[in-house]
């Protein structure tokens, strides 16, 4: 169910979205939640409430308690609503940062006339109970079953209104974890907008809130906030997972034009919003930082492969932070746990060290290194010495013949017989040999 701001928008604010999904008829315990964090009598009787202050569009504080109270008071049920659940949020992300230590901030928009907590953190409550306290009162009494479930769809203002959305019996998921497989993809090379068309996307400094009993899952999804808006998502039994979408997405906002009373056109262009997960972007020089808290009581926050990016500062509440090196915060990080980088210097001296063993495994024992190893050393022959006498000395001996004794073939008559050669001759051979 969607509550748009109702009346004439203020002047550079647009319309909120707000989302509760799983409630059926049943809302919020709004009136005891005023009675006890926004009525002054009551509210300084309780431990757990807040200073309130009202701002003008221009951020300027205009009111306190009494203001505010009357204020609330003043407008119809759904804007009412709206404003009651931006300090149910302003409590949650407070007791996120009672629970981590990190230092309070001035949370408005420009452009609208807001409520907001005075973020007077006490340590003492540094175990949620400020937030715990908070749930009980405005959730008290709500029943359901439902969880808002994004698919391929768009929650979007153009405008700088907020986004809200609460599955206080559910969970949350942006996207989706595997597209159908005739899905195109998320960002279109001829289209600059095309990827602003999925997730939950606030284009001109709104804000984006996100509540759930169980995970809150992007998925392929986004959740960007590109004009300065914060981000505060709060899981009450779950997770939150920035999720596996492409950091490749590309998509640019369409640029403003305005006129002056002269007829000047001026022309705002917008840096590109590209990438996936959780976003708190600067699309433009103009554009403040922004902030993000994201809170899991019991859970662990995942920055998946899609990352965790933020312009401004950014405070973790959680039992574990999974993926924190792809987390990107241009300000000050409070619960992320540090990303050691390898230790280069103990690597170059274990190869250092590894490779003198080896050479020393290489030198025989009780040598100074190669000059005391055996050489071995050939030889080729070609030649003598000598001059022409020798070689013809040498050529008269290769011309002779010899005669082996021993030899299995013997040739009569070469030399004298012997008593047993002359009795095998025949008679013949005999009278030949004495001629």
């Amino acid at each position: 169910m969607s509550h748009p701001t109702a009346g004439k928008p203020l002047r550079g604010q647009g319309a909120s979205i707000t989302i509760k999904a799983g409630l059926g008829q049943a809302r919020p315990n709004y009136a005891d939640f005023i009675a006890q964090y926004v009525d002054p009598a009551a509210a300084a009787a309780n431990l757990y409430a807040e200073p309130l202050q009202l701002y003008d569009a221009q951020g300027k504080v205009i009111g306190h308690a009494a203001e505010v109270y009357a204020y609330l008071l003043s407008l119809s049920p759904t804007r009412r609503d709206i404003l009651l659940d931006r300090i149910f949020f302003g409590l949650l992300r407070d007791s996120g940062r009672e629970h981590t230590g990190a230092k309070a901030s001035r949370n408005y928009v420009l452009g609208s006339t807001t409520i907001d907590t005075l973020g007077q953190l006490n340590a003492a409550y540094n175990n949620y109970e400020r937030a715990y306290a908070a749930i009980a009162t405005c959730l008290k009494g709500s029943a359901g079953d439902g969880s808002f479930l994004g698919g391929l769809s768009t929650v979007r203002t153009r405008s700088g209104g907020d986004i809200t959305i609460l599955s206080p019996h559910g969970e949350i998921q942006v996207g989706l974890a595997s597209p159908p497989s005739n899905f195109p993809g998320y960002s279109d090379p001829d289209k600059a907008t095309y990827a602003l068309g999925f997730g939950i996307v606030t284009e001109r400094g709104g804000r984006i809130e996100l509540y759930a009993d169980g995970n809150i899952s992007v998925n392929q999804s986004r959740v960007f906030t590109l004009g300065g808006g914060d981000l505060t998502a709060v899981s009450r039994h779950g997770n939150i997972d920035a999720g596996k979408g492409a950091k490749t997405v590309q998509a640019i906002q369409p640029p403003i034009v305005s006129y002056d009373t002269y007829g000047n056109i001026t022309i705002t262009p917008f840096g590109p919003a590209s990438g996936s997960g959780l976003s708190v972007l600067r699309t433009s020089p103009e554009v403040p930082a922004g902030n993000a808290d994201l809170i899991a009581f019991v859970g662990a926050i995942d920055a998946g492969d899609a990352g965790i990016r933020v312009s401004g500062n950014i405070n973790i509440a959680a039992l574990q932070v999974l993926n924190a090196g792809n987390i990107q915060v241009s300000g000050t990080a409070t619960g992320v746990p540090t990303v050691a980088a390898p230790n280069i210097g103990a690597l170059t001296t274990a190869s250092n060290a590894a490779g003198a063993a080896a050479k020393g495994a290489e030198t025989p024992t009780g040598s100074t290194g190669n000059s005391d190893r055996s050489s071995i050393i050939i030889v080729e022959v070609i030649g003598y010495g000598g001059g022409d006498d020798e070689q013809e000395q040498r050529r008269k001996m290769d011309g002779k013949q010899s005669y082996d004794q021993n030899s299995a073939v013997q040739v009569v008559g070469y030399g004298g017989l012997t008593g047993r050669e002359a009795r095998s001759l025949t008679e013949e051979e005999k009278q030949k040999l004495s001629h």
